[in-house]
C-alpha cells in the first residue's frame, strides 16, 4: 500500500475543504438573517471538523509510510 500517496490525497482534499470554509466565511460578511447566519456557522463548524480529521488521517498515513520504508 502506498501510504504516502494516500496521505497526499487526504491533504489535497483537506485543502479543498479549507477553501470551502473560507468561501463560507466570506458569505458571513453579507447581510444575513439570524437563521442564515446560524446555519452558516454550523456548516463552517462541521467543515472545520472534517478538515482537522483529514489532516490527522494524512499525518497518520505519512507516519505509516515512513515506517514501511524502514522495513
Amino acid at each position: 500500500m502506498d501510504y504516502i500517496n494516500w496521505a497526499e490525497q487526504y491533504e489535497t482534499n483537506a485543502a479543498k475543504i479549507h477553501d470551502a470554509i473560507e468561501r463560507k466565511k466570506d458569505q458571513k460578511r453579507k447581510r444575513l438573517t439570524a437563521d442564515q447566519r446560524q446555519r452558516l456557522n454550523a456548516e463552517i463548524t462541521e467543515l472545520q471538523h472534517i478538515y482537522r480529521d483529514m489532516l490527522s488521517i494524512a499525518r497518520t498515513l505519512r507516519e505509516r509510510g515512513r515506517e514501511n520504508e524502514r522495513i
